[in-house]
């Protein structure tokens, strides 16, 4: 009670945390409501789809386990190990993978398990919560255009959840941790992550559909065309 208290008092004493944390809110129901009316949590109900989450949320942990290891290590060694420490933030890849391909009802849970086992995203305080909105918004995204049609959806998808996470979810958070908001503290939050962000959007371009098509068969948020083309394919067999 005491924690939803101060929350308030935070929204009402500064219109840009309000304002921001309301747009934040309306993007995490209009995705999920999309995600729902393709009923895409369907597909968790696939044994194949689960070991899919499973996998690649611990693969995510696993490169972002490595990337503080050697952070903590160039400490002591010169620094040798920085691209390392810096490369850590590649957990994104195969979480956006997990998105783009399932949807957000599946980005939500790939973002709820990492940050079970995972409590240091590379983000500031309740940087995960941003990272969790960007996940839900880049599965719905995925709806249109879906990279199970589109070589560049991914990576175009990928940059406007980034874009739209941060820039309501974000700066709400940055609003509420400092007394002024500028460009120099939002680029600063960005600053160790942004190298292996980049990365891992410009390697989304090189998943194209027949990756999805392969691996991920069972999405429910795959377009019409590309169901009806797989279902003529699997008559021709």
């Amino acid at each position: 009670m005491q924690n939803a208290k101060a929350l308030l008092d935070i929204l009402w004493a500064n219109p840009v945390v309000a304002y921001c944390s309301v747009a934040a809110v309306f993007l995490v129901l209009v995705s999920l409501s999309g995600g729902i009316l393709k009923r895409d949590f369907c597909a968790l109900a696939q044994p194949k789809v689960v070991i899919h989450v499973i996998l690649l949320v611990t693969l995510a942990t696993l490169i972002s386990f490595l990337g503080t290891y050697a952070g903590e290590l160039s400490n002591y060694l010169n620094d040798p190990l920085q691209l390392l420490s810096v490369l850590g933030a590649l957990h994104r890849f195969p979480l956006y993978v997990l998105a783009l391909a399932y949807g957000p009802t599946t980005g939500l849970l790939a973002v709820t398990l990492f940050a079970a086992f995972e409590t240091n995203t590379g983000m500031h305080s309740l940087g995960i919560l941003v990272f969790g909105l960007e996940l839900i918004i880049l599965g719905w995204l995925a709806l249109y255009p879906s990279p199970h049609l589109t070589r560049w959806a991914g990576s175009f998808n990928a940059t406007l959840a980034y874009l739209l996470a941060w820039s309501t979810g974000g700066i709400a958070l940055v609003a509420a941790n400092e007394d002024k908001i500028s460009v120099a503290k939002i680029f600063a939050l960005h600053e160790s992550t942004i190298v292996a962000t980049a990365v891992c959007i410009i390697a989304l371009w090189l998943v194209g559909p027949s990756f999805y098509q392969k691996f991920f068969p069972d999405s429910r948020i795959v377009p019409p065309k590309t169901q009806e083309l797989r279902n003529a394919s699997s008559i021709v067999k």
